[in-house]
């Protein structure tokens, strides 16, 4: 036989269940082993809210230390800074060698044949293509800055100054 919910027998969500005694011994045990309030919740099947609940009443009380969250987080912000880095450090090189070639009025082109395969060569650019490239640098550049002066901490004036000499080529 099914059994009903919701309406029929006024239960409209929000509600807890009790917990079984072996599910919260579990909860304390995976605690005080050092397991995340959330993969605790995951792994034994209760709420966030419910793991905190039976975690407080423990005795001693088991309380999650956020400082571990949190210096966790940095480290993954860190890190996520250091990839853009990389990230926009290449294409600023791949695009500044674009700019020096453009400027040189040529256009590296790469063409396939059955009898020469893969053949690479320059040929003037069109005006079109020059356009084309200048749109694609200025986009590039200011997507850069913007992830500069998102990640620089307002002291990092000397970045620009590096940046600029690059861009010149003379860093």
């Amino acid at each position: 036989m099914a059994t009903r919910t919701g309406k029929a027998t006024g239960n409209h969500g929000g509600g807890s269940q009790p917990v079984a005694p072996a599910v919260k011994a579990k909860v304390r045990k995976l605690a005080r082993e050092g397991m995340s309030r959330n993969a605790i919740a995951r792994q034994v099947g209760v709420s966030n809210y419910s793991v905190t609940k039976i975690c407080a009443t423990a005795s001693p009380p088991i309380t999650f230390d956020r400082k571990a969250t949190a210096a966790a987080t940095e480290a993954v912000l860190v890190d996520l800074k250091s990839m853009r880095a990389t990230i926009a450090r290449g294409l600023l090189t791949d695009e500044v060698d674009k700019l020096r070639t453009m400027f040189g009025g040529k256009i590296s082109r790469t063409s396939w044949s059955v009898t020469t395969g893969v053949v690479e060569y320059e040929t003037p650019a069109t005006p079109g293509e020059l356009k084309d490239l200048a749109v694609a640098m200025g986009i590039l550049l200011d997507k850069h800055l913007v992830l500069v002066n998102a990640d620089s901490d307002d002291t990092d004036l000397p970045a620009v100054d590096r940046w600029l000499a690059h861009l010149e080529g003379s860093a």
